[in-house]
């Protein structure tokens, strides 16, 4: 390990145990600076002990960096590998049926990272493909993509998946389901990408039966190929808690069964969506499924885990987990059922 990677080691282990941002940051931002130097001037400043001297670069991760360089593990990270268990019991055999992740976030919109550090690591944890989703146009707060960012994010993973082969990004969007159950995006983009995920982030409260109708809607679109953390709850975090939205969960599931969308096992811990008696009944009811990170970090990725133990408590089996699926098999569903 060199020292840049032990920056980023550091950051993804704090990642996958959702740390505090700025201090995850801090070795991200760290390890982009060192990366940035030239091979001499990095080795000089290692030496002489002036990495301080740098933007970005602090106390904190300049010692972890120079006592890797002394041939040192440093405590620090020492101490977040000695914690570095597996996040959750019971998923080994179902993560290892996954090819890729269908839902994940870049810096674009309110993801930490660029995709080619996203792409990095989904690499290194033996990914296949991964899909970029990040969020459409409405939904400020997290930097939604307006239509000319994301043709310009369709090209730039376009140039990155030639450097990157067999490995392959999936073009995609986190598309939000307006109140009337239309989706935010312009129909010949939703068209051009390979994964559309459909999620509802406003209104949460609706009444059951007017969100029913909004979720069917969007289910019925033929450009959908994912239904996105489908309650909306959150069970836990520093954002806070959140009830589910109501609505008719058998006829929401109908209708992803009827139009080939899969319901997303989304594996964030404080969403844990759905909740489990609707994971059951989507399950009874024949539909195929999504284990997805919803990564907003290249260490979230890891988060996967959390959802194939759910997937495995409920009995699945990789031929209803789309992403358990080769790319071409995967990209022919989408196809069939858009």
């Amino acid at each position: 390990m060199d020292p840049i990677d032990a920056l980023e080691r550091v950051a993804f282990l704090l990642e996958r145990d959702l740390a505090d941002t700025h201090r995850i940051q801090a070795f991200r931002r760290a390890a982009r600076r060192l990366r940035g130097l030239g091979p001499d001037e990095l080795a000089s400043r290692l030496a002489a002990g002036t990495l301080t001297e740098l933007p970005d670069v602090g106390p904190r991760t300049a010692g972890v960096a120079m006592a890797v360089a002394r041939g040192e593990v440093p405590d620090y990270l020492a101490d977040l590998e000695s914690a570095a268990g597996p996040l959750v019991e019971g998923a080994a055999e179902v993560r290892g049926w996954l090819r890729g992740d269908l839902h994940t976030h870049s810096d674009a919109s309110d993801g930490g990272s660029p995709v080619d550090e996203m792409a990095a690591t989904a690499i290194d944890l033996g990914h296949e493909y991964l899909a970029l989703t990040d969020h459409s146009p409405r939904l400020t707060v997290a930097r939604g993509l307006s239509p000319e960012r994301l043709r310009a994010q369709i090209a730039q993973v376009a140039a990155l998946n030639a450097e990157l082969a067999p490995f392959r990004i999936l073009t995609g969007v986190e598309v939000d389901i307006l109140e009337n159950g239309t989706l935010d995006g312009e129909e010949d983009l939703l068209d051009e990408v390979d994964i559309v995920v459909a999620s509802v982030h406003s209104a949460l409260r609706m009444p059951a039966e007017q969100m029913t109708l909004r979720m069917v809607t969007a289910i019925a679109n033929p450009r959908v190929d994912v239904l996105g953390h489908c309650t909306g709850r959150r069970v836990m975090g520093g954002r806070g808690t959140r009830p589910e939205s109501e609505f008719d969960a058998e006829i929401v599931f109908e209708a992803c069964r009827r139009f080939g969308v899969a319901v997303e096992i989304n594996s964030r811990p404080e969403r844990r969506d759905p909740p489990t008696r609707l994971l059951r009944l989507a399950v009874e009811m024949d539909c195929v499924f999504a284990i997805d990170s919803d990564a907003h970090a290249p260490g979230q990725l890891d988060l996967l885990d959390h959802g194939c133990a759910r997937a495995a408590a409920a009995g699945l089996t990789p031929d209803r987990i789309v992403n358990s699926w080769a790319a071409p098999t995967l990209l022919e569903w989408t196809r069939v059922n858009g």
